[in-house]
């Protein structure tokens, strides 16, 4: 389904994943437009993984007023509550757990530097610790000291 809510079928030949903000965009070869496009994952549906092979082209430089943009990403690590543990598993998979206490797990998980990423921490606040790097850790301590002045009485 494309921004117009028009269904269509597309074969492509697929070579990258890429996050812009909160959306995940595959891009690939259009067979049919005989061009490199950008497909918002979550448009996607009914995908038919075939066993057909292509031989690769190479992919043109992003063009930032017509696709996505491929974000910096830096790994953090964070203290997380073991209530979590399926949340960060779905988001960020199994292997971004590097050890364990007997209530938490230490996790490296990948961060873009974008608002996104901040809001989605923040919604873990109480039970996730960003512990490095100290610049991010900094913002994120800003942005709560931030929200509780918002709370408190005047």
């Amino acid at each position: 389904e494309d921004r117009q809510r028009k269904k269509s079928m597309r074969k492509i030949e697929p070579y990258r994943i890429i996050l812009k903000g909160s959306d995940w965009y595959v891009e690939g070869f259009c067979i049919l437009r005989e061009d490199f496009r950008y497909f918002k994952l979550s448009r996607i549906s009914g995908l038919k993984i075939t066993n057909k092979s292509f031989i690769p082209r190479e992919i043109p430089e992003s063009d930032p007023e017509n696709g996505p943009i491929q974000e910096k990403i830096i790994k953090v690590k964070v203290s997380v509550d073991k209530s979590l543990k399926g949340e960060f598993s779905e988001l960020y998979g199994e292997k971004c757990f590097l050890s364990e206490t007997e209530s938490k797990y230490i996790a490296e998980i990948p961060f873009a530097y974008n608002e996104y990423s901040y809001l989605l921490l923040m919604g873990f606040i109480d039970k996730c610790e960003i512990l490095e790097p100290e610049n991010i850790r900094n913002e994120f301590i800003l942005r709560i000291e931030k929200a509780a002045s918002l709370y408190k009485q005047k």
